[in-house]
C-alpha cells in the first residue's frame, strides 16, 4: 500500500474550484481549539468578553484597514468562536499567489505549477482569516494569554448572488440566541 494512502487526509470544507477572492459576501465562523471559552462568557444572558475576546473584536474591526478591498457586515465574538460577514467590494490587489514558489531547480516548471495551485491568492478569504488568527494569537502570546489556539480550519459560506450578503433572518443574531439557550441549559451561561 502506498505510504500516502495511510496518512489521514482531512476533507476540505471549501467548495471545489470556487474563487474565495470573488466579489461578494462570505459568512465566516472561526472556532477556538477544543471549544475553549477563551474569548468570553455569558452572564445573565449577556456576553462579557475576556481581554482576548476584546482583542479578537478589535482585530476583526481592523480587517478592512489591512485589506482595503473588503468591508465588514455583522459580526459577533462568542465565548469560543467568531461569526462574521466579510464582503469583497473590489478585486484583491495583485491577484497572484503568495510568494512561496521555488525559483530554481530541475523541475522548476512542475514545482511552480504545483505551488501555484496550492498557494492562497493574495488578499483572498483564506489569507484574511490566516492573518486575523495570527494577529490575535501573536497578541495573546505577547500579553500573557499563551493558551489561545484556533481550530485548524474555518467555515465560510459564500453568497451565491455575488452581491452584498443579506441573510434573512440574521444568522448571527439567530445563533447568539441559540448559544445563550444552550449555555443556560448546560449550566455554563453564568
Amino acid at each position: 500500500m502506498n505510504q500516502n494512502q495511510n496518512n489521514f487526509h482531512r476533507r476540505s470544507v471549501r467548495l471545489p474550484g470556487y474563487d474565495y477572492s470573488s466579489i461578494g459576501g462570505y459568512f465566516v465562523t472561526i472556532c477556538v481549539d477544543d471549544h475553549s471559552r477563551n474569548l468570553g462568557r455569558f452572564v445573565n444572558g449577556k456576553i462579557f468578553l475576556s481581554p482576548t475576546g476584546r482583542m479578537a473584536q478589535e482585530f476583526w474591526v481592523k480587517i478592512p484597514h489591512h485589506f482595503p478591498h473588503v468591508g465588514l457586515d455583522q459580526f459577533i465574538i462568542m465565548p469560543n468562536h467568531v461569526h462574521g460577514i466579510i464582503t469583497f467590494v473590489d478585486e484583491p490587489p495583485g491577484r497572484g499567489v503568495q510568494s512561496n514558489a521555488p525559483t530554481s531547480g530541475k523541475n522548476h516548471l512542475i514545482k511552480t505549477e504545483y505551488y501555484s495551485r496550492i498557494s492562497p491568492v493574495i488578499g483572498s478569504l483564506p489569507v484574511i482569516i490566516r492573518t486575523y488568527k495570527a494577529a490575535v494569537t501573536h497578541w495573546c502570546r505577547n500579553n500573557g494569554s499563551p493558551n489561545l489556539s484556533w481550530q485548524r480550519n474555518y467555515y465560510a459560506c459564500p453568497d451565491g448572488n455575488r452581491g452584498t450578503y443579506h441573510p434573512q433572518p440574521s444568522p448571527i443574531k439567530c445563533h447568539q440566541s441559540i448559544y445563550k439557550a444552550q449555555s443556560t441549559q448546560l449550566g455554563i451561561g453564568g
